[in-house]
């Protein structure tokens, strides 16, 4: 039986409803957990995050996929209680970002491939850890990998590789950062062996490419334009003009949306829109471009709801 890893608990694909497939609850460098209650006050967070989680609910969201990883702001704890409040799911990442952001003791592993997949793998299956490497038995509903923005270094790439191997043990999805390396990214994805179908190529709206994106979907991936808590009217145009071209090439049902937003930024900016805004400002900017209910459906429900299953 088929079935999603939340920070509560194993839920059914069927009850994830509405889905943020990229969102941080919290964001903030390696080193986060250490900083004073002047920057990192505990109740107001909290609040702040709660309001924004109500907020995306009243809007008919249900589900939040969390794409912080290790050491920048992931805190299982704080999630789950954050979940237990509000209703709202909450699906939790392993996984690395690029390396300039990645902990010294950890840049160490000397690019060894089986030992950061089995890192990954005891996550998903395991337990994740959380502040100041706790261990919980929370289990990781999703890999996060990314790359520095114009080149894969080699440490990335035994990143790409572990994740791999990790998603093919686990039978995780993968989910990318840094899309000007978008191809290389798929390439060394199902070089490794995994099926196409468990990946997402994250933030393509970043870095626009219409031809790449419709190529990423013919090799079988799912392609992501989930930048839209950044982002000015202007490009909000065109990443709707993106998510219409896929659908009109008959990609619908590898297109997701997200806004990659920041419920709190611990000494980070945090972007103007939150999680809300997929469903207040770029779902109505789908519908007026001539998506029908159907197909926007099929984007924020039962693609996520397919990807994410184990």
């Amino acid at each position: 039986m088929s079935q999603v890893f939340t920070v509560l608990g194993p839920i059914s694909p069927e009850s994830l409803g509405i889905t943020a497939i990229h969102e941080h609850l919290q964001f903030g460098m390696p080193g986060w957990e250490h900083a004073s209650q002047e920057y990192f006050n505990r109740a107001i967070a909290f609040e702040k995050i709660k309001n924004a989680l109500l907020d995306f609910q009243r809007r008919g969201g249900q589900t939040i996929v969390d794409c912080t990883n290790w050491s920048m702001g992931r805190d299982i704890e704080f999630y789950q209680t954050l979940s237990r409040s509000t209703g709202v799911n909450i699906i939790a990442c392993t996984g690395f970002r690029e390396e300039r952001v990645i902990p010294g003791n950890l840049v160490e592993l000397n690019e060894d491939v089986d030992f950061i997949a089995g890192l990954f793998i005891r996550e998903l299956t395991e337990g994740m850890v959380t502040g100041f490497m706790r261990k919980t038995p929370v289990r990781a509903g999703i890999i996060k990998v990314g790359n520095s923005e114009d080149r894969i270094t080699a440490l990335e790439e035994s990143f790409y590789r572990a994740a791999a191997r990790a998603a093919q043990q686990t039978g995780a999805a993968i989910t990318t950062h840094g899309s000007a390396m978008a191809l290389r990214q798929l390439e060394l994805l199902v070089g490794e062996g995994l099926d196409a179908s468990r990946i997402i190529v994250g933030h393509c709206d970043e870095s626009p490419d219409i031809e790449r994106d419709k190529e990423m979907a013919r090799k079988g991936a799912y392609v992501a334009y989930d930048r839209a808590a950044y982002d000015s009217t202007r490009r909000d145009k065109r990443r709707v003009e993106l998510v219409k071209a896929m659908v009109d090439a008959g990609f619908a049902t590898q297109v997701l949306i997200s806004c990659d937003a920041i419920g709190y930024g611990h000494l980070y900016p945090e972007p103007g829109r939150s999680f809300s805004y997929l469903l207040s400002g770029l779902v109505p900017l789908l519908r007026h471009a001539g998506l029908s209910e159907e197909t926007v459906s099929t984007i924020l429900a039962e693609n996520p709801k397919r990807v994410l299953a184990f």
